[in-house]
This record gives C-alpha cells, structure tokens and sequence, in this order.
C-alpha cells in the first residue's frame, strides 16, 4: 500500500491512471450520462503527471501557485475552446475568462453537457472541432 503513494513502477501508473477515470465518473454525475465500459475514455489520464503538478503548482497550504497562462498572448495561432454548459469546473463562464488570454480565440459551448464533454457529447465536440480545423485549412493556418 505504502509503495503506490510513495514510489512508481509501471503498474502504478496503471492504477494510478485507471483510478483517476473512476474519479472522473464520480465527478458532477447528474452530467456524466455515458456509463458502463462504452463511457470510458479510450485513453489514460496521465494521473502521475496530474499528481505533481498538483503538488508543484501549490504553496505550503495547499494554495495554487502556478500560472499555466503566462506568455499565452505570444501564440499566434488559432485557438478554439471547448465547453460545456452545464459544466460547474471549467464552464461557460471560465472560458469566457480565457479567451482574452490568446489573440484569437474562439469558445464553443455545447448545450446540455458537463464538465465530461467529450465524453458525453463526443460527436458534438468532434463535429467543432472538424469545423474550426476544416476553417483553419481554408484560411491558410498551421
């Protein structure tokens, strides 16, 4: 038991990840609609990675530190965000924050969908996205 929470071998991080999508489900379940096996994310949530950053991006208590957004305004390209509506953690409102973050910038916002989007709406998120590369494409943007 010791041996997960203080050191990482492979199975670890397969556990570690596998748990971090059982969480996943737990969170804000009046919006995760998708259940059983076919809900599932058909990739792993990096739950190593999430940890240190976690624990990187906080002071001594428990405060976050850690600014992901500095320099965003030097990236020149596109951006599109993907939101849904219903999402109580990285919501329309959120978003709306982000958006003055990059020079262009776009928010789409899927109705009746969580903070799970592309798992529970996923031909909704794929149809924006396939639009704004298709937009992309034709504009000329790499």
């Amino acid at each position: 038991m010791l041996w997960s929470t203080q050191f990482f071998s492979a199975d670890d991080h397969v556990r570690m990840d596998y748990q971090m999508t059982l969480g996943a489900f737990q969170s804000q379940p009046r919006n995760n609609l998708r259940r059983g096996p076919a809900g599932a994310p058909a990739w792993r949530n990096g739950a190593k990675v999430n940890r240190y950053l976690m624990e990187d991006g906080q002071d001594s208590k428990g405060r976050f530190n850690f600014d992901f957004t500095v320099n965003l305004q030097a990236f020149q390209g596109r951006v599109l965000l993907i939101a849904g509506a219903r999402s109580e953690v990285l919501g329309p409102p959120l978003q709306q924050e982000q958006l003055p973050l990059y020079r262009q910038a776009r928010l789409e916002i899927i109705p009746d969908a969580g903070h799970d989007v592309q798992w529970t709406h996923t031909p909704q998120v794929v149809q924006r996205m396939r639009g704004f590369l298709t937009s992309a494409a034709v504009q000329g943007d790499r």
